[in-house]
């Protein structure tokens, strides 16, 4: 009968001995890819503080008759405040999932614990990336004090897509997202790296800037120029992977270090 071809069949099924997991995404901003992350506040603290200081000077050229005029140096220090906030979720099994687990050889315990810590990680990758405003959490590609702009419309039908310009107007975006930091800082603050949506970053990998094999990519040109830039993808950079923060693809340079 049925129930017996059933058993039957069961007693020539082959169980493979190696078990496998879904994998999930890369988290990029937890595993301090994009940004150092500083991890010396001790647990219990609610905030913190940093200073920050500077200084103002000019000289001038001295006379015999100048003494006790001479323009005085100063330094300004200011103090910037922090929130921290907690972060929690829990998992749970009962004894009757703790008997199936060990008939099973499931390491229940470990796979929940992995599994709870994957749940912070993500939480932790959107609110680095975009913050929580509620909170007090400024997020790394909206916060306040990056400048923010959208790439001239003068590709073909006057579109800002990269798709729909030439090799030289995609070229002419790139001076002026690399170069423009450097030149505001006199220099103190180069852009090191340069993330993109997918999707652009594959245009530039792909799309060749002559005819013939033996030609560079944009991607190669770019990173023969800017031998000290790093080039990467954020897969957060995608309007569809934005959280809703972005209503076009993006990309962003900045330069990484404390």
């Amino acid at each position: 009968d049925a129930q017996t071809m059933v058993a039957f069949a069961r007693q020539l099924e082959h169980v493979i001995a190696e078990t496998y997991e879904e994998p999930f995404p890369e988290l990029a901003m937890p595993d301090g890819q994009i940004i150092d992350l500083d991890t010396s506040i001790p647990e219990g603290a609610e905030s913190f503080v940093y200073y920050v200081y500077s200084g103002a000077s000019m000289a001038r050229f001295s006379s015999a008759y100048s003494g006790g005029t001479a323009p005085t140096t100063t330094i300004q220090g200011a103090r910037v405040r922090g929130n921290v906030e907690a972060m929690e979720n829990a998992y749970e099994y009962t004894f009757r999932d703790l008997r199936a687990a060990a008939f099973a050889g499931i390491p229940l315990d470990s796979m929940l614990a992995k599994y709870a810590k994957r749940g912070h990680e993500e939480l932790l990758q959107r609110t680095g990336l975009w913050g929580r405003e509620d909170l007090g959490l400024p997020g790394f590609l909206n916060h306040p004090n990056i400048t923010v702009t959208d790439a001239p419309a003068d590709g073909v039908g006057s579109s800002a897509a990269w798709t729909a310009k030439s090799v030289d107007l995609i070229l002419r975006d790139h001076r002026v997202l690399i170069d423009t930091p450097g030149q505001l800082s006199y220099g103190m603050r180069e852009v090191s790296h340069v993330r993109y949506a997918r999707e652009e970053f594959r245009l530039l990998s792909t799309v060749r800037m002559g005819a013939g094999d033996g030609t560079l990519t944009i991607m190669d040109f770019l990173r023969k120029n800017y031998a000290g830039v790093e080039f990467g993808v954020l897969l957060e950079l995608a309007a569809s992977q934005s959280d809703g923060n972005l209503a076009t693809n993006g990309v962003v340079a900045y330069s990484r270090n404390r």
